[in-house]
This record gives structure tokens, C-alpha cells and sequence, in this order.
């Protein structure tokens, strides 16, 4: 068996090279606390890993689930949990997205730019954040069917682009959602980019002035399929994650010259609520008013704060980062980390 060391080694680094997520439950993947039954004449996918190919689908698999994994409601958080034996390149630039026509075209919902995967600029391949907690906008419409996306741009390494994709409903009533293009990068009919370097402003470009696209759903009211948002628990082993920050963007107001990153709250907030204050004398108040729908601000500025503000229907929404971190602003973001 040791003559085959060599080998081995070199299939575990094509595996655990890249990263991808495990819930919701990705197309066709084996590692999912739950996976549902696959298509007619479908395989399991076990290098769900792996780049985009030019000319590949961009999910891996053009063939939905057959049934949706998870019900999700507009206004809530949803977890997204990726392997921690992965490789993170050094972070980079991470989407996260949604369809309503089968994966044609992709709406962004949320970002972690520059430092996907870790908490600031760094040098190591091993992951440090591997849970987001995605906000989904409250004004997102209702559908059966919508391909939920994550989408990277590893800052080291070959310069490849990594996507996987889940099926999900969510709940509430028709309309139209406006926001910016999935950008695509580092695959033949669009723009590459080198490596970072250390430089993480590499390729922003291509994010902040991004087309903006209107989706339209049809409208959902069934909550049956899957997991809701509010129930959804993930299962993990994985090591205790210090700071964890996952940027969203506002569906509407944002402009496609906007200099200015996506707001960022934490991965983990711990609790919800609209009837207490900061405590703070100059923060937000719970169900005070706001006036850009989506944004995120931490009670104070001590760096010994847990609580922050979500602004939800132009009032401000109390949470919490997970115990023992506190809120920290940089600008317009915000993320969770150990007390200084």
C-alpha cells in the first residue's frame, strides 16, 4: 500500500483542492446531511470541486433535483456551510445568487469580496470561514423554483472560476427583484484576472460595475419541499470560525458606479429581535427608522458589542453576533469577531 502514496497524495490534492458547499444541498453531491433522490439517468458528483470548464454548465449539471431541497422566505437569513477540507486560495471573491429561469441568468443577493473564506488579506489555503449567513431581501419574489448559486474567484492558484448551485423555493407573492449580474470571470469569453498578489482590489472592477438585471417570480405560498430558513440547522464538525463576514448588497438603490464595497454583517447572529435598543446612546434603536433597506450597523463602536442593526421595512431589527464575539465597523461593514 505505501508504493501508492504518491498517487494518492495527488488525487487528494485534485479533491480537497478547491472548496464547495454542503447546505443547502449542491446538485448531485454526496456530502449533504440530506440528499435528495437524483434525476433518471443522473450520477452523484464527487468533484463538485472542481472549476468551471469553458463550455461547461456553470452548475456542474444542467438537471435540477427533482424536488427543491429547502423553502425559503424573503427577510431571514439562510446558512450556507462549505466543506472545511478545502483548499481557500488565499480568499478572493465570493457571490451569492439566485435564478428564476433555470440558471439562464443570475441576480446577485449578497457578496464576500477580497477575502472570501477568511477574514483579511492572508497567505494560507486553510479555509478559517467556512458558515455565511446569507440575508435574502425582503422584497424578493415568490417562486416553486429558483436556482440558488455561490460563485468564487480564488485570489491564488490557477486562475479558474468555481460554481455550484441548489434548488430552492421561496415563499411569498409575485413581483420583480432588481440587482447587479453574477459577474463571471477566468473562463474563455470573459475577462481574466491575475493573481492577487496581495493586492485584493484585483478585479473589483468587474463587481462594482456590474449590469444591473431585473428577475420576475411568479409567487409561492406552498413552504413544502425542503427545509424553511428558520428551521434549516447545519451539521458540522468543523473548527470553531473566529471572524466571519458576508457582505450584501441593496436590491435597488445600489448603482452600478458605486464605489464603495458591499455592506457586510456577520455569519452567525444569534438572535432576532425589534423590541430592545442598543443601549448605546448614539446607535440605532430597534424599531426606530431607516432608510436603506438591507443595511447593516453595529450598536456602537467599542468593539465589545455583540449587537447590530438590520434595517428590514425601514425599521431597524435587532440581532447579535454568536457568543462571545462583538460587532466591528469598518465604513458601511460590518462583521463579527473576538473582543480587542
Amino acid at each position: 500500500m505505501f508504493v501508492k502514496l504518491a498517487p494518492v497524495f495527488a488525487l487528494a490534492a485534485a479533491v480537497l483542492g478547491h472548496m464547495e458547499f454542503t447546505n443547502p444541498c449542491p446538485r448531485y453531491s454526496d456530502k449533504c446531511t440530506i440528499t435528495p433522490a437524483l434525476p433518471p439517468g443522473e450520477q452523484t458528483d464527487y468533484d463538485l470541486k472542481s472549476p468551471i470548464a469553458s463550455g461547461a454548465p456553470l452548475c456542474h449539471h444542467n438537471t435540477p433535483w427533482p424536488k427543491v431541497t429547502d423553502t425559503w422566505t424573503p427577510g431571514t437569513s439562510v446558512p450556507v456551510h462549505f466543506d472545511p477540507s478545502g483548499n481557500g486560495h488565499s480568499g478572493g471573491h465570493c457571490q451569492f445568487s439566485l435564478s428564476y429561469d433555470g440558471g439562464n441568468t443570475f441576480v446577485v443577493i449578497s457578496e464576500a469580496l477580497q477575502y472570501c473564506f477568511f477574514s483579511g488579506p492572508t497567505d494560507s489555503n486553510v479555509p478559517a470561514v467556512v458558515d455565511y449567513n446569507i440575508p435574502l431581501p425582503a422584497n424578493l419574489p415568490g417562486t416553486d423554483h429558483a436556482v440558488f448559486a455561490w460563485s468564487w474567484v480564488n485570489a491564488s492558484g490557477n486562475r479558474e472560476f468555481y460554481m455550484n448551485c441548489a434548488d430552492v423555493a421561496i415563499n411569498g407573492p409575485a413581483g420583480t427583484f432588481t440587482g447587479k449580474q453574477m459577474t463571471i470571470l477566468n473562463i474563455n469569453g470573459y475577462p481574466t484576472i491575475p493573481e492577487f498578489l496581495g493586492n485584493y482590489n484585483t478585479g473589483l472592477q468587474y463587481y462594482k460595475n456590474a449590469t444591473q438585471i431585473t428577475v420576475t417570480g411568479n409567487g409561492y405560498g406552498g413552504g413544502s419541499g425542503g427545509t424553511s430558513s428558520t428551521s434549516s440547522a447545519v451539521t458540522s464538525t468543523a473548527t470553531t470560525i473566529r471572524t466571519t463576514s458576508v457582505q450584501t448588497t441593496s436590491s435597488t438603490t445600489q448603482a452600478t458606479t458605486s464605489s464603495a464595497p458591499a455592506t457586510s454583517t456577520s455569519s452567525a447572529p444569534t438572535s432576532t429581535t425589534s423590541t430592545t435598543s442598543s443601549g448605546s446612546g448614539g446607535g440605532p434603536v430597534a424599531g426606530g427608522a431607516c432608510s436603506t433597506e438591507g443595511a447593516f450597523q453595529c450598536a456602537d463602536t467599542t468593539g465589545k458589542n455583540a449587537n447590530y442593526f438590520l434595517c428590514l421595512y425601514g425599521q431597524w431589527v435587532a440581532q447579535a453576533c454568536s457568543s462571545g464575539t462583538a460587532c466591528f465597523q469598518s465604513g458601511t461593514s460590518v462583521s463579527c469577531g473576538w473582543p480587542q
